[in-house]
Formats: C-alpha cells, structure tokens, sequence
C-alpha cells in the first residue's frame, strides 16, 4: 500500500506539473524553453515530491516525459540546462562514490553477478517484445534490446534513496548498482555502437 501510494502519487505529480509546463514553458524565447523555467520547474517538482513525500526521481521523470511527449513547440524541450548540468552530475557521482566501502564487493560477487545478467536478460527481452508490439522491423526486433544496457545517474539515484530509507541493505545496494554501473558504461556503449551498425541506422546518420 505504501509503495503504490508513493510510486502512485509520484506519477500523479510528475502529470500535474508537466502538462502545463509543457504547454507554457518555451513561449517567452520563439518556442525555445529558457534556462530558468528549466531549473525553476525541476526545483518545484523536487519539492513538491519532498513535501508529499513521494519519489522525487520517479516524479521528475514522469515529468520529463509528460514535457518530452507534449511539449510540441519546443524543437528540444529543457536542452538549455544541459549546459549546467555537468556540475551536478560530478558532485552526484563524487557522493555516490563517498558512500561506498570496498570491502563490500567481497560479499556480492554472486548477486552482483546474477544482476548484471538479470538485467541484460531483461533488457534484451523487454526490448524485442517492445519492439514486437510497436510493429519495428524483424532487424530491430532482434537488435534493439543491445542497446538499452547502458546505465548511469537514475539507477544510482534510485539506489541512494533506497540506502538512506532503508540502511540495513546500504552496504549490499550500493556495491551492487555501481560496480554494475561502471560494467555497463564501460560495455553498453560498445553494444550500443554494434546495434546502430547491424540496424542500418548508422547510414541514417
């Protein structure tokens, strides 16, 4: 119950805030959304989620895709704030990092081992059978759970707030999602490359 309600509400909000953002923001600059209702709307929904207490991940994602999806007067919604965001990315990372004991990658070479290959398995599944239902060709079909495998910010964010709620797993969560963060940053770009070359879409390009 309080899972739904939380992963519920977080949906709810990241809805309410993007459907108008994505119809208001980008009117003040010839269809292009400026760098202070970027941050200004990332800041309220983080809030807001806080103040509710629901995911603030979960909701600014849903948010993002509300915007992305609906945001039709925008040539690229909120690219403006990819010019600040390294910053943040560096210190996210740092802190991540910060939280981590080495000693704890002796006690989950097995799950760790088993999630890598849960996820790979579930990647290349979840893609074909979304790729099936969207009607992609038989060559997309069979290539394009490949390149979903890289994984970066949101799997970590996701793994710190499990820690901080749940800190009896801290030391089993954060060895886990790293190590398997840094395994497929090194290997999902690769994947990723090959796909784009077996699809033919590298000639698109």
């Amino acid at each position: 119950m309080v899972a739904a309600r939380e992963i519920g509400g977080s949906l709810l909000l990241g809805l309410l805030i993007g459907l108008p953002a994505a119809f208001l923001t980008g009117r003040i600059k010839s269809g292009e959304p400026i760098l202070s209702e970027a941050i200004g709307i990332v800041f309220l929904c983080g809030g807001l989620a806080i103040w509710r207490e629901v995911s603030h991940l979960i909701a600014a994602i849903a948010m993002g895709a509300v915007i992305a999806n609906f945001a039709g007067h925008h040539t690229r919604p909120f690219h403006a704030i990819e010019g600040i965001e390294w910053p943040f990315m560096v210190i996210f990372f740092f802190l991540a990092g910060a939280s981590l004991e080495i000693r704890a990658f002796q006690e989950i070479r097995i799950i760790g081992s088993a999630y890598v290959l849960a996820r790979s398995l579930g990647k290349y599944s979840g893609g074909r059978l979304g790729s099936i239902c969207s009607g992609a060709s038989k060559r997309t079909q069979r290539w394009v759970g490949a390149a979903l495998l890289p994984q970066a910010g949101v799997a970590i964010g996701m793994a710190l707030v499990a820690s901080n709620q749940y800190p009896e797993y801290r030391q089993a969560l954060l060895p886990i999602v790293i190590s398997s963060t840094v395994f497929f940053e090194i290997f999902g770009p690769i994947f990723t490359r090959m796909v784009i070359r077996k699809s033919g879409e590298d000639e698109a390009l």
